[in-house]
């Protein structure tokens, strides 16, 4: 017996092949009691007789020999729940199950989940509105169960049962409201939901109740999942209590799929030394992603969908001024300039397509986002940025751009020509992933609201963030009379193009810098090496595109300054960012750092975020606030969002948000809530928040 305590497949295994008794079928037992399994089985209806459409319970009492034990519906790391198997003519619906309270059994290295004295198990059901006074309603229920001790013994019954039926009120059964009242304690109830919040916090999932009628001195307490593998059965919970509110900490599984994980459904037991057991509360509540909130009070953020969508509007407003998306942008107004010059009709209609190109491409982004999201990935926004083969291919859409602009060649249907025929649909995709790598201000509460809405929020929000980007070139095109503060077209226009050429050529190396920082240096010679090759091969195709034999050339050319790009994207070695003040995000060590008295300031950042990098240069270069950092004894945590990482992803969603830059100050005084900054800093924020709050109270 022993064995089977330590070792736990051997312990699953017997349970297995002793499961194959539940095969074998006992005879009809009507409505006595079963005795088999170490168990005795009782099947007791509330009523003697039914009425038309009623609604009624069917208990199924088990109550095994000392020593014995049946389980919950989730039995934890061994067993089986019983079941039952329902035979009711048409119209007869079981609606509800309801589980007692269960405790925790512990067998050795196994902890399950169960009752080793007398269960009440409760059934709903509910019989159709076509049942007449002279009808007689049988019902038959075959219970499966499985009783252990150190041994598991499977049990099977038959029971069955003939309701009258008529007009007159149902007869209660005497059997019944024994076995009811006898264990009504030990049913759940539902508290009001706005009463109950449930948090995914890194390493634990966190229950956070405030009961309608508290009890103080609670000393225990026990969380009981619906959903197996989701919990460590074996660690015990962290349990505070304060003005009120329980806080009740679980350890997540190992083995815990926390990207499916959307809601936590489960009984929670509360206990107090010397009281009779309270009525455990019924637990079903979605997971909001906070994994890293310790203020006093949880986040909320955006407070309806209107809020939502103004905030995406305007930060899509703002996103046009961002410098990868305004050369991209400036290019197609040189595009309008042009037709207004010889009185194009249609340039309402180039308006219309680019913002259709925009909005299609966000409602891409969106269903990308949501399809990997449901996939089981922690992903936020820009999240493309993070793969090097996306930056290769930036990098060359950008290089070929940009010698496009300086007259090298002319792509007669391009993002970009001028004078060729209308491509405002392939403009607004083109500003639209050019846009991706920037978040502008309200952007981060919009996406964050979002995070744990149905999908349809996430497409509304993702519509309106792609009608606030494309809005001012929508209003050019719908009143052309704005266009004539511009001068008049002349050799300036062409300047102008070479000089955006050379802006995307800017970018080019802003991207190999990013590279750089994701797959080391020898990835930024590859891609350098490659766009010297392809630009070659561009060459060879402008000075020759009519000659067969050199266009053949030139393509194979091409390709190769494509392939050595390519493998710039290949290369596995990653380069790790060096730093003296910042400390790298670790979540164990985050959650140390915030047990001390010293200050704790977060920077989530990445490479490919440009806002991110200004705000680096600007403002944690900046002599005063280094000084001041060091003079509060500061530490700075870096969250480097530069390659996809999920845990920074879930904290990032813990705070509300979906995008980056932001950045959270913890105060030296832990009690007091953490203070979050705008994504748009400057050293005097920095240091007004910190003489704030980061001083000695």
């Amino acid at each position: 017996m022993n064995f089977f305590k330590r070792n736990r497949i051997a312990r699953l295994i017997a349970c297995m092949i002793l499961l194959l008794g539940f095969g074998v079928s006992s005879a009809p037992a009507q409505t006595e009691p079963v005795r088999q399994a170490n168990t005795e089985v009782e099947l007791i209806p509330q009523f003697l007789s039914l009425s038309r459409g009623q609604e009624f319970w069917v208990g199924v009492r088990f109550t095994p020999d000392p020593d014995w034990h049946t389980y919950w519906r989730n039995p934890g790391d061994s067993g089986l729940p019983p079941s039952v198997d329902w035979q009711f003519p048409p119209g007869f619906t079981v609606e509800e199950v309801v589980w007692p309270r269960p405790h925790r059994i512990l067998a050795g290295p196994l902890v399950t989940f169960g009752y080793d004295g007398e269960t009440f198990l409760l059934f709903r059901i509910r019989s159709p509105t076509d049942v007449f006074p002279t009808d007689e309603i049988p019902l038959t229920a075959r219970v499966k169960w499985l009783t252990c001790q150190e041994i598991c013994i499977p049990g099977t019954a038959s029971f069955s049962w003939t309701f009258a039926v008529s007009d007159a009120s149902p007869a209660p059964n005497p059997r019944f409201l024994k076995y009811h009242k006898k264990h009504r304690e030990q049913y759940p109830f539902h508290e009001d939901v706005n009463a109950i919040r449930a948090y995914d916090r890194g390493p634990v999932w966190e229950i956070v109740y405030r009961p309608s009628q508290f009890v103080p001195g609670m000393d225990q307490v026990q969380f009981y999942p619906y959903d197996a593998d989701i919990v460590d059965y074996q660690a015990m919970h962290e349990f505070t209590v304060k003005d009120g509110v329980y806080s009740v900490r679980i350890k997540k599984a190992e083995t815990a799929d926390e990207g499916s994980i959307q809601r936590l459904e489960g009984l929670l037991v509360f206990d107090k030394e010397g009281y009779p057991p309270l009525r455990p509360v019924r637990i079903d509540v979605a997971l909001e992603k906070s994994e890293m909130e310790f203020g006093s009070r949880p986040i909320t953020g955006l407070s309806s969908l209107w809020g939502a969508m103004v905030f995406a509007f305007i930060g899509g407003l703002i996103l046009n001024l961002m410098p990868c998306v305004l050369p991209v942008l400036s290019i197609k107004v040189l595009s309008l300039i042009e037709k207004s010059k010889h009185g194009d009709d249609k340039i309402f209609g180039s308006g219309v397509m680019f913002t259709f190109g925009v909005v299609v491409s966000f409602w891409v982004l969106a269903g990308v986002m949501l399809g990997l999201r449901f996939a089981g990935q922690q992903i936020g926004w820009g999240f493309q940025f993070q793969s090097p083969y996306f930056i290769v291919f930036m990098a060359v859409l950008f290089f070929c751009l940009a010698l496009n602009l300086f007259g090298l060649f002319e792509i007669g249907t391009g993002l970009t020509r001028v004078k060729a025929s209308d491509n405002s649909f392939m403009n607004g995709v083109l500003a639209t992933i050019v846009a991706t790598p920037c978040t502008a201000p309200f952007m981060g509460s919009a996406i964050g609201y979002v995070l744990t809405k149905p999908p349809v929020y996430t497409v509304i929000v993702f519509t309106a963030l792609g009608f606030g980007m494309a809005a001012p070139y929508l209003l050019l095109t719908k009143y052309p009379r704005f266009l004539r503060a511009v001068p008049k077209p002349g050799p300036w226009m062409a300047h102008l193009k070479q000089f955006l050429g050379f802006v995307l050529m800017a970018v080019v190396v802003w991207l190999c810098w990013v590279l750089s920082l994701q797959n080391g240096a020898l990835s930024v010679i590859l891609l350098l090496g490659g766009l010297l090759i392809l630009g070659l091969g561009c060459w060879v195709y402008a000075v020759s595109r009519k000659g067969p034999v050199m266009l053949v050339v030139a393509a194979l050319i091409g390709l190769a300054g494509l392939y050595t790009a390519c493998l710039a994207a290949a290369t596995p070695e990653a380069a790790a960012e060096e730093g003296i003040v910042w400390e790298p995000y670790d979540e164990e060590k985050l959650l140390a750092y915030l047990k001390t008295d010293r200050p704790v300031f977060l920077d989530f950042t990445a490479a490919w975020c440009l806002s991110c990098q200004v705000n680096d240069r600007t403002v944690f270069q900046d002599k005063r606030v280094a000084a001041r950092f060091r003079e509060l004894d500061v530490i700075a945590v870096k969250a480097d969002w530069t390659n996809h990482d999920p845990k920074i992803t879930r904290a990032v969603n813990g705070y509300g948000k979906n995008s980056i830059p932001f950045y959270v100050l913890y105060p030296r005084d832990k009690v007091k809530e953490y203070i979050m900054l705008p994504e748009l800093i400057t050293p005097g924020i920095v240091l007004n928040a910190l003489e704030k709050y980061a001083v000695d109270p």
